[in-house]
This record gives C-alpha cells, structure tokens and sequence, in this order.
C-alpha cells in the first residue's frame, strides 16, 4: 500500500469516516464525538468542534506521520508491578524527546492518541504483532502562523497552590 493512501485509511478509519456505525457527514460525526466524549461546557464543545477538523487535517496532509511503538506483554491497564509499565513510560520518554525535537528544528506536530476502535483498525491496516501497541499518532509539518488559539479556564494561581496540605 502507498504511504499516503495507507496514511489516509488510518486517519479515515480513526476518525470514524468509514465506519459503519458512525454519521458519515464529517459535521455529524464530529458533534458524535462530543456527545460521546460528554462534553458539557460550551467553550469545550467549541474548541472541540474547531480542534478536531483541524486535527484530522493535519493527520491527513502531514509531511511526515511517525507511528510510535512499543512491546508490552503483560496488561498496562491492571498491572501486576509497577515495573509492568516500563515500556509504556518509555514510549512516551521517547515520544517527548521526538517532540522536542520537532519544535526545536521549528516545525510543528498534532498528536493523537489513539482509542480502541482506532487500535483494531491499525492492527487491521499494519498487521503488526499483536504483543506491539501505538500510543499515538505524530504528525510533523510546518506549522500555520495564524492560527486561533481556544478560549481557557480562567484559573487563579493562589487557588492551586498548597501549603502544608493537599
């Protein structure tokens, strides 16, 4: 398969695009997503319905899309001992190193973390070992100057602070 074609069939397939049992209409499935997600508060819900076009689109027409393995034997979601989640604090050591280095050399990246669905869909498209797992997605290109930036909780710094207790 291209790269971009196979590129494009991950990002499709993780987004919901092609699935059967989500809206077909990107507007539609990304009001699903939301509602799915629970989003209540309405500056979330708009920067959700601002961020994920964007995000789908930079996973689309990026120059470089880099796929971030990692072997994990044992359950990272109940792990027996602690040292069970090594290889996944390592991936992601990696992945902040990768991102570093990425604005370092003044480019930009979407990462998306990937869901179970999406998981099922990459071990379709790849076929990878079944002991392997993607944690994300990276997507590295150049970086748009105007760009809108969501609205934030406005939060007070004295209101987070502790002293003495939690």
């Amino acid at each position: 398969m291209h790269s971009s074609s196979c590129q494009i069939r991950l990002v499709t397939e993780y987004y919901g695009f092609s699935l059967p049992d989500t809206p077909a209409h990107p507007k539609k499935r990304i009001y699903f997503i939301i509602n799915s997600w629970k989003v209540n508060a309405p500056f979330q819900k708009e920067m959700y319905k601002d961020g994920i076009p964007k995000n789908y689109k930079m996973l689309i027409q990026s120059e470089c899309l880099i796929l971030p393995f990692f072997r994990q034997k044992a359950p990272s979601v109940k792990p027996k001992k602690l040292s069970s989640l090594n290889c996944f604090a390592s991936i992601w050591c990696c992945i902040e190193n990768i991102l570093l280095a990425i604005i370092n050399e003044n480019l930009g990246c979407a990462l998306r973390i990937s869901f179970e669905k999406e998981t099922e869909n990459i071990f379709e498209i790849l076929k990878h070992p079944k002991d392997y797992f993607m944690p994300c997605y990276l997507a590295i290109g150049y970086p748009l100057h105007k760009i809108k930036n969501p609205d934030q909780i406005k939060l007070k710094i004295k209101d987070k602070i502790h002293y003495n207790k939690w």
